[in-house]
């Protein structure tokens, strides 16, 4: 349960620094814009925590990644986060540009320098073509992507050495909003299946509707949002539109996020958390409380003064137990 928890919090720490790399990138923004830094830096190095002789401090590397001084990502390294191969070089991925801005390649290795995956980009930024070799078996995982003229993805074609494995469409409102995201031509039944959104007159999404290969509705989100656009809301519905979950949402007048609330049907709470902003607009502290109101997991953060995280310390319980950590060191230009 902790190496699968530790796992957890890494890739959540990793989805953090690379969530806006999932989508479309915006043309003119920088990998420091889009792994969200903050400041001209030069190279950013995370590592594990371990504890000392009643101390934290500074295990193995877990992370390294560099940039260049257009804010391009250059190299990055990934190393093994077990412990029992603690700090073993696991990926290297390396850039290529054209013009020092507009990426064209991106290219993994293994540990031993054998290319396992490869994607190519378009003038814009966008990821048209991406494949995953799985070498000793003969398997090649390829994505074939297409925009429209403004940049937006319509078509997204999975293959799997050269044969159709599935393909999604996008469509589109008149605000550039995804409508309707279709899933077909897999083999499997329930991953043929199609997702429509709904807008309210801000733009905000306020429904999901998921359907089955046979057309039938299989559940729906609701959102609901307060006058600064910011979501309090979020009802997740079974076929037979039935409550199954919900979440609540509050914010400070500042528009940070300071507690949400998780509770399934019959409004039975399952999962509390509360959020203390620094004076910085950051979240310092975060707590959650399990179902019946005990503190069950504390996460504090530091800030440098350009307002990039040096740690994040995950304690558990009242008595505050070191569980995790991850520190990070940065270079700047």
């Amino acid at each position: 349960m902790k190496s699968s928890l530790r796992y957890i919090f890494s890739a959540l720490s990793l989805i953090v620094l690379c969530l806006c790399c999932t989508v479309a990138q915006a043309k003119g923004k920088t990998d420091w814009d889009e792994d969200g830094l903050k400041g001209k830096v030069k190279e950013v190095r995370t590592y594990n925590v371990k504890e000392g002789s009643g101390t934290l401090e500074k295990s193995f590397i877990r992370r390294k990644i560099k940039y260049d001084k257009k804010g391009n990502r250059l190299e990055e390294e990934h190393y093994n986060e077990y412990d029992e191969k603690d700090g073993e070089l696991t990926s290297r991925l390396t850039y290529k540009y054209k013009k020092k801005r507009n990426r064209i390649e991106r290219s993994e290795y293994d540990n031993h320098k054998i290319l396992i995956e490869k994607t190519l980009y378009d003038a814009n930024r966008n990821k048209v073509e991406d494949e995953d070799f799985i070498y000793g078996v003969n398997y090649c995982w390829r994505t074939v992507n297409k925009y429209d003229s403004n940049g937006k993805i319509i078509e997204e074609i999975h293959y799997v050495n050269d044969s159709l494995l599935e393909k999604t469409i996008y469509r589109y409102d008149e605000k550039a909003n995804i409508t309707e995201e279709t899933h077909s031509d897999s083999p499997t039944r329930w991953e043929n299946r199609k997702f429509v959104n709904k807008y309210d007159e801000n733009g905000n999404l306020v429904e999901i509707s998921e359907y089955d290969y046979q057309k039938k509705l299989k559940c729906r989100t609701i959102y609901k949002y307060n006058d600064k656009k910011k979501c309090v809301e979020e009802c997740n519905y079974d076929m037979n539109d039935s409550l199954c979950s919900k979440m609540v949402y509050k914010y400070n007048d500042q528009g940070k996020k300071i507690e949400s609330m998780h509770t399934v049907a019959d409004n039975e709470l399952m999962q509390r958390d509360v959020f203390i902003i620094d004076d910085n607009g950051k979240t310092s502290v975060s707590l959650r409380y399990d179902s019946d109101g005990g503190l069950g997991r504390i996460a504090v953060s530091k800030f440098d003064d350009a307002g990039n995280p040096l740690e994040t310390m995950i304690y558990c319980g009242d008595d505050w137990i070191f569980y995790f950590g991850s520190i990070m060191e940065y270079e700047y230009y």
